[in-house]
């Protein structure tokens, strides 16, 4: 069977996600590490479903998250992520861009901003 391409990948990462985080491991190279670039967290599967979790306490009740845009090559893709929350109803925008080889990922790297969406 052939590997999914970056950007299949990252499309089924986000639908797995959603769905179950913890059932996206399958999705996850073994050794990857998740980069925040502006909160300077780096970590594994782990620590990645452990800071998500204390995301979604921290926004609170209405913490969402949805995709706006993504694109794929052949060893990256990338997504624009829109998030908001009742504590910041203006939401804010997340860039991603993730590092994929034989429908693993390796790397992500993410930067977030304030959105004026």
């Amino acid at each position: 069977m052939p590997t999914m391409s970056p950007l299949e990948t990252l499309q089924l990462w986000f639908a797995t996600f959603a769905e179950d985080p913890g059932a996206a491991r399958d999705l996850w190279a073994e050794g990857a590490t998740l980069h925040a670039v502006d909160g300077g967290f780096t970590g594994d599967f782990d620590d990645l479903l452990a800071w998500y979790a204390r995301r979604r306490d921290n926004e609170g009740a209405g913490f969402a998250w949805y995709v706006l845009d993504h694109l794929g090559g052949e060893r990256y893709a990338a997504a624009v992520i829109r998030m908001v929350s009742d504590a910041r109803p203006g939401g804010w925008q997340q860039n991603a861009v993730y590092e994929i080889s034989e429908g693993k990922i390796g790397q992500v790297w993410l930067h977030e901003s304030e959105s004026a969406e």
